[in-house]
């Protein structure tokens, strides 16, 4: 498989998690400030004896995974456990603060920019000047990401 091929791939697969993340509700699924095992246990009206029942741990061993939930270290698989006890779902996502086209595209003009004032700074050093269009930059971008390399030029 050609570079070109896995780029092109690379981007169709960008394109359909973009597609895919699109309609997510970020805020809706900040967790809780007791976190979501505390809130939906709560809301079904368990006490942590009860859904440590469930779970085949201790009280404290719920308290425990609901301190570390708030915390930020529970595991995935506790979670899911809890999630399982509670007849509820474990989702976990990664959502792009923008979209992963526009990461992508975003890190390969900053390379572009960057080897465009090298070159800037050199040939002024000599004094001549060279600008970038548009359409050039554009054309740059592109070819940066079809390379594939955007992340390996830091």
């Amino acid at each position: 498989m050609t570079r070109y091929t896995t780029a092109r791939a690379a981007r169709a697969a960008r394109r359909a998690l973009d597609a895919r993340l699109s309609n997510v509700d970020v805020d809706a699924l900040t967790p809780p400030r007791g976190g979501w095992v505390k809130a939906v246990r709560e809301s079904l009206m368990l006490s942590a004896a009860e859904l440590g029942s469930r779970m085949h741990v201790s009280r404290q061993a719920v308290a425990a995974m609901e301190a570390s939930e708030r915390a930020g270290t529970v595991r995935m698989s506790t979670l899911s456990a809890a999630a399982e006890a509670l007849d509820c779902r474990l989702v976990w996502a990664l959502v792009p603060r923008t979209t992963l086209e526009a990461t992508v595209q975003t890190e390969a003009a900053r390379i572009v920019d960057a080897l465009a004032a090298s070159v800037a700074h050199t040939m002024a050093l000599e004094g001549q000047s060279v600008e970038l269009s548009a359409a050039s930059r554009s054309d740059h971008v592109d070819d940066v990401i079809r390379a594939g390399q955007i992340w390996s030029a830091r």
